[in-house]
């Protein structure tokens, strides 16, 4: 099962001189030490960020989280819009108009750059979602199912950014691959896939019918759920061509299974005419979601399997139960019981990184960078009892 899965594109930088703008604020801001050493290793963290090679990787997700957590540090030394900062980062999904390229931003804060990474770090989350269900293992559906709720908790927690944080220079607007509608249609999309390496599993494990029949209903309404966030008006012209062909076929394929599951349970249950009647439904489902999808994959082999059931179902009704096979509209819905619903938004923890180490862990506002010392604060009355003498002994009418 699950030939096909979608993973979000990445936003794309570029490398900077991040350490000259970035060491002269905390300088005016009274942040001492300030060794080099730390910047050096702080814009060696940024460029691996934002390599463009990236790898589809535990360890690039591990790389990305400890920039995450670097980010979040800073973040909370205020330092606000950086004086000759720039940071750039393009849209991951919208191209930009008649002539192509795409459409970008520019920041001068570090609330942007932890943004657009946390973003990132969604997206790649999908794609490796989709590695590790090529592995076709227990373990391997474990992950995926685990990446993309991952994505999605991250996809819901940018949906509170607030824009007058980021400081968006002047000029420029926030790309829409933030428009908390799009981040929406985004986890939407994550928690369906989750959803699916659920079903996936339970299908490997040979998991009782009317299990599987449910939870193949509650992905399908999740897609439905995708499918109705993905056509909003104000962001379905980011998608690629083939996504919302992709989502409502898979629709129709859990639709379809949750018929053809349910109807091996009358099957059992010698209840012939109900899984004529659901074998029919879903054979219709599983063949419109073949027309969308593509021949090949797992649909057409469940295509294969209802056809033999029902050809076998319907010799047996024709000889010896000579039920009636009810039309789809007089069949039971399959029942939408909440447990079944597996997937779920995980929610981002207050540190992404493993083992995370702040890399300014021995920088703090130095006191007398802020204050610097007079002669008062260093000899305290002395100073003030010096003046008074010399103002009574020496400053008499005959010398003044």
């Amino acid at each position: 099962m699950s030939d096909q899965l979608l993973s979000v594109p990445l936003k794309v930088s570029s490398e900077i001189d991040i350490t000259t703008p970035l060491k002269a604020c905390l300088k005016q801001k009274a942040y001492r030490p300030l060794e080099a050493e730390w910047f050096q290793e702080f814009e060696k963290l940024r460029n691996l960020s934002v390599d463009k090679s990236l790898s589809k990787s535990q360890a690039s997700v591990e790389t990305l989280s400890r920039y995450y957590d670097q980010l979040a540090s800073l973040h909370e030394k205020n330092l606000g819009n950086i004086p000759n900062l720039s940071l750039y980062w393009e849209s991951s999904l919208e191209k930009g108009g008649f002539f192509g390229g795409k459409y970008y931003t520019y920041s001068s804060n570090l609330e942007f750059e932890r943004v657009s990474v946390l973003y990132n770090i969604g997206a790649l989350q999908s794609s490796l979602g989709a590695e590790y269900r090529a592995s076709n293992n227990d373990e391997g559906l474990k992950n995926a199912a685990k990446c993309y709720q991952n994505a999605a908790g991250i996809f819901l927690n940018l949906c509170e950014t607030k824009q007058e944080t980021l400081g968006i220079t002047e000029g420029y607007t926030l790309t829409n691959d933030l428009n908390p509608d799009a981040l929406t249609a985004l986890a939407a999309l994550m928690l369906a896939q989750a959803q699916e390496m659920f079903v996936t599993k339970a299908i490997l494990d040979s998991m009782k019918d009317g299990i599987v029949a449910k939870l193949c209903a509650q992905a399908e309404d999740l897609y439905k759920d995708a499918i109705i966030k993905l056509k909003k008006d104000n962001v379905r012209s980011l998608w690629e061509s083939t996504w919302m062909n992709h989502a409502k076929g898979k629709q129709l394929a859990f639709e379809g299974l949750s018929q053809y599951f349910q109807s091996k349970v009358c099957g059992t249950k010698k209840l012939i005419g109900e899984q004529l009647g659901r074998l029919t439904m879903a054979l219709d489902l599983l063949k419109k979601s073949q027309d969308k999808l593509g021949a090949g994959g797992f649909v057409t082999k469940f295509i294969v399997e209802a056809e033999k059931q029902y050809s076998m179902a319907k010799k047996d009704n024709d000889m010896i139960y000579l039920e009636l096979v009810p039309p789809a509209e007089k069949l039971d819905p399959i029942d939408r019981v909440a447990s079944a619903r597996l997937a779920k938004a995980l929610p981002c923890p207050e540190k992404l990184s493993s083992n995370f180490k702040d890399i300014f862990e021995g920088m703090a506002i130095d006191p007398n960078a802020v204050n610097p010392p007079t002669l008062k604060s260093i000899f305290g009355n002395t100073v003030q009892a010096l003046g008074k003498y010399v103002e009574k002994k020496l400053l008499t009418p005959e010398n003044k």
